[in-house]
């Protein structure tokens, strides 16, 4: 990969909290069952981190796309 195709370090960062919401939204249906958390605590987490996955997804693409500009 060239200087050009690498995405910027506050992207990959961004980017990968955007997976980590994911995993843990994913996870929440386990933390019920084990009795962790409430399935309306559950359901408003699960709002919480969809939106906040999006955000940073759409945050990190941002970033990736301003990079690509700017170094052409």
């Amino acid at each position: 990969m060239t200087q050009l195709d690498t995405p910027p370090a506050r992207s990959k960062v961004a980017g990968a909290l955007a997976a980590l919401a994911c995993a843990v939204c994913c996870a929440l249906p386990l933390l019920v069952a084990a009795g962790l958390l409430t399935s309306a605590g559950a359901a408003v987490l699960r709002q919480t981190l969809i939106a906040a996955a999006l955000g940073l997804v759409t945050i990190a693409l941002g970033m990736w796309w301003l990079h690509r500009r700017r170094r052409r």
